[in-house]
């Protein structure tokens, strides 16, 4: 298969260049310390331990598309509806008493606020379950030549 920028025969599968990139790493380190200050001779002890995943830029710019999380939005929505529901009751309408206008006034913002969640929700479902397959598809199907840095696709009957 020929590079279409640089007519190279020297292309690797995309999936083939990011898993190059990553690396484990686990590490230990222990160490002891003698210093001598005003209240005499002190020593000390340490460790540590380290473990996770090194990655390079090339297998970064050849990831996968990765699904979008639902936790950020539902977390918004939380903080927003006592935020809003706060800015409403002490901000716009203080008064000791609960006005039924307040009250009134925070339902409607409950369900603006709510409605405007639950859309993107729905954008989110939209592009996990429709357009993510989609495009993992296109990523399996990509190179990535070695010479010039293009990448680039078989077309979807090869």
């Amino acid at each position: 298969m020929q590079c279409p920028k640089c007519n190279s025969g020297d292309a690797v599968k995309l999936s083939l260049v990011h898993a190059a990139g990553l690396s484990d790493i686990q590490t230990s380190s222990r160490g002891h310390a003698w210093a001598l200050g005003t209240d005499g001779l002190l020593l000390g002890f340490g460790s540590s331990k380290a473990i996770g995943t090194s990655q390079t830029a090339l297998s970064k710019q050849a990831a996968p598309p990765l699904k979008k999380r639902y936790r950020y939005v539902i977390l918004a929505w939380l903080i927003g509806l006592a935020i809003g529901s706060w800015f409403i009751l002490v901000i716009i309408s203080p008064t000791t008493i609960l006005e039924s206008r307040a009250v009134s006034q925070m339902h409607w913002f409950a369900f603006v606020f709510s409605t405007v969640i639950a859309l993107l929700l729905a954008v989110l479902w939209r592009f996990n379950h429709i357009i993510l397959p989609r495009r993992r598809d296109c990523w399996n199907r990509s190179f990535m030549c070695c010479r010039c840095g293009e990448i680039f696709q078989l077309p979807s009957g090869q």
